[in-house]
Order: structure tokens, then C-alpha cells, then sequence
């Protein structure tokens, strides 16, 4: 699944974050910067490259054919491979290849956490495990990397790269709260869409993603410089339930190797797994749904219609959708899309 970028994206910030896959076809990237990033197995078919930065760019598996406007000079320091297609107009022996290197992410010290910390942290956390824990214990491992901001997150559940994120657990000010809401981050298009699409991490900065050092600077951005919230990684973690979600660590510049961002993305799927788990005992507990309402919205989050959920389950249709329909009415949606959503929120679909 990719990301369609917009058509005409000149002078285009992206520098040092993950944007694998993403559909680039006929863009305008004149200007563009973005170097240091991973775009391995993206489109650019057609694009215009006039001008733009790609110093240290991942271009493995990309697809530049047709591309316009592109020098060799532009190409000297990306990481390419040979199953990257070339412009025909640009000489392959000309440039340098990378025959399945390791790339490093943007590489900063080593200070701070340590997976020794964070195996501590969390045997710490005692049975019966409660949110209240986790949310400490990210906390926790928040400043031992040197963040001042946490938060756990459920993604949609859809293709759209619209809808919001939902906050589950984090160590905000109700003012930021409300601030990050009030601006729109969350539901920032290029971090849903990203985290909703690539398994991976996520590591920015707020110039690069927010522009924060244009002339400018858009409303968000200026209430996250005034939050010291300037970097960090976003950690996504996809269950085989269809859940997806992802820590955020965030701060002034705080330093990270790629060691580090692998030590958290673990926390991060040790995080969910034990958050799945408190779920289910709160579900058992509290669940507002029925058992065959679970059943029909557990069916419908994997794709099934309405006809094949009563054939899975042995009802009519009409009956499967009173389920649905009673499911849609308690958890208070628009649609049976929102219903899913806002149940995998709550953790009654675990």
C-alpha cells in the first residue's frame, strides 16, 4: 500500500524521515529538500527534480523513470541499488551503488536509554497490570532517552489518511493537549498516513515536517517550538487483529542512534501486547457490547459484508445488521468504519 503524494509540492521540507512507498508520480519537486530520507520502493515516474536536495536520500527499489530535470551531480551521495530504475538520460556507471548496506538512521550520540533500562522498567510493572502502570513506565522510559513528551496512540482503522489519531495514554499538560488537538496534529496527513502504511519507525524533525524555520511558520508550528517539541520517533506497531498503534517520543533535540530507535520500537510492541491484555480483562468487565455484536464488528473489520458475516455466523442478514446497527448506536459513530474504530479504541474487540 503507498502514499499518493500531492502533484505540486515545490520547495518541499522533508529531511531525514521515512517515506517508503509513497507515489510521487509527475510531482513538482523543484527545489525540494529531501535529503537523508528513506524513499526506498517509491514512484517518482515523471517528477520534477529541478533543484532539488537528495543528498544521503534511500532510493532503493524507486522507480525514476521519466524523471525530469535530474543531474548526476544531485545523485552522488543517495543510496541506490541496481533494482533502482534510472532516467535514461542518467549514466548508472556514473554513480555510486549500494549493494544491501546497512543505512544508518540520521546518526546522533549515545546517550541516554539503554535496553538494560528498559527491560527494568518494565519488570517493574507487577501483576495485574493496569494502564495507569504503562502510562508510568512509558513515561519512564521517556526520560531516560531524554524526552520530555509521551504518548501512546490508536490509528484508524481505514485506508484514510484523513482521520485522526486517538491519544490512549501520555504524560502531556491538559494544555498541550488540548493545543496539539486545537492545531490539527492529530490528524497531521503525512504522519497518519506513514504510520498507518509502514511498519517502521519514524523519525522527524520539526523543521523538516513542520517547516518550522520558514519565514512564516504555520500556527502548529509555532506552538511546538513554544513546547519544546522539536524531534522524536514515532514507533507504529500492527497487531494481526487489525489494531494499529504507536508510541511517540518526542523533545528539544534529544539524541538518538539507530540502536536506540530499535530499543524502543521493542518497548513499544511490549507496551501494546500488555496493553492488549488489560484491555481484555477491562473488556470482560465493562464491555458495552454484546457477544454477537462483538462478533459481527470483529467480521466487519476484516472487510466482511454484511451477506458473509451471516453466512460466517449462521444468521440471516437482516439480523446481522441489527447487530451492527446496535454496535453503531453504543459506540456512538456515524458508521459502522467509526464503530470499528472507536470499539478497537476502547479494547472491546480484543
Amino acid at each position: 500500500m503507498s502514499i499518493v503524494a500531492s502533484r505540486t509540492l515545490p520547495r518541499l521540507r522533508l529531511r531525514n524521515v521515512f517515506l517508503r512507498r509513497t507515489d510521487w508520480s509527475g510531482a513538482d519537486l523543484s527545489g525540494a529538500d529531501i535529503s537523508g530520507s528513506d524513499v526506498s520502493h517509491a514512484s517518482f515516474v515523471g517528477a520534477d527534480f529541478g533543484g532539488a536536495t537528495i543528498e544521503g536520500t534511500i532510493l532503493r527499489g524507486a522507480d525514476l523513470t521519466g524523471a525530469r530535470n535530474l543531474k548526476v551531480e544531485q545523485l552522488q551521495s543517495a543510496v541506490i541499488d541496481e533494482a533502482t530504475r534510472l532516467p535514461d538520460y542518467i549514466n548508472r556507471s556514473q554513480l555510486p551503488v549500494a549493494h544491501n548496506s546497512k543505512v544508518r538512521l540520521q546518526d546522533r550520540n549515545e546517550n541516554g536509554g539503554s535496553a538494560d533500562s528498559t527491560r527494568e522498567i518494565i519488570t517493574r510493572i507487577s501483576p495485574p497490570w493496569s494502564g495507569d502502570q504503562l502510562a508510568l513506565a512509558m513515561a519512564e522510559v521517556a526520560r531516560d532517552y531524554g524526552f520530555s513528551h509521551a504518548a501512546s496512540f490508536s490509528l484508524p482503522s481505514t485506508d484514510d489518511v484523513g482521520l485522526a489519531t486517538r491519544v490512549l495514554h501520555s504524560n502531556w499538560s491538559p494544555a498541550f493537549a488540548r493545543g496539539y488537538e486545537a492545531h490539527g496534529l492529530h490528524k497531521c496527513k503525512i504522519v497518519v498516513g506513514t504510520l498507518q502504511t509502514d511498519p517502521m519507525p519514524f523519525v522527524w524533525d520539526i523543521e523538516t515536517l513542520y517547516g518550522s524555520d520558514e519565514p512564516d511558520p504555520t500556527p502548529a508550528a509555532r506552538f511546538l517550538l513554544q513546547e519544546g517539541y522539536l524531534a522524536g520517533v514515532l514507533l507504529p506497531v500492527h497487531s494481526m487483529t487489525s489494531f494499529r498503534g504507536a508510541l511517540s517520543f518526542a523533545g528539544a533535540k534529544p539524541n538518538l542512534s539507530e540502536q536506540a530507535v530499535a530499543e524502543l520500537h521493542r518497548f513499544a510492541f511490549i507496551y501494546f501486547s500488555m496493553l492488549a491484555a488489560v484491555r481484555f480483562e477491562e473488556d470482560q468487565r465493562n464491555n458495552l457490547l454484546s457477544a454477537r455484536e462483538r462478533d459481527c464488528l470483529k467480521l466487519a473489520m476484516l472487510g466482511k459484508t454484511s451477506s458473509e458475516i451471516g453466512m460466517i455466523l449462521s444468521l440471516s442478514e437482516y439480523t446481522v445488521l441489527q447487530y451492527l446497527s446496535a454496535a453503531q448506536r453504543k459506540m456512538k459513530a456515524e458508521n459502522i468504519n467509526q464503530a470499528v474504530d472507536v470499539a478497537i479504541h476502547h479494547g472491546y474487540l480484543t
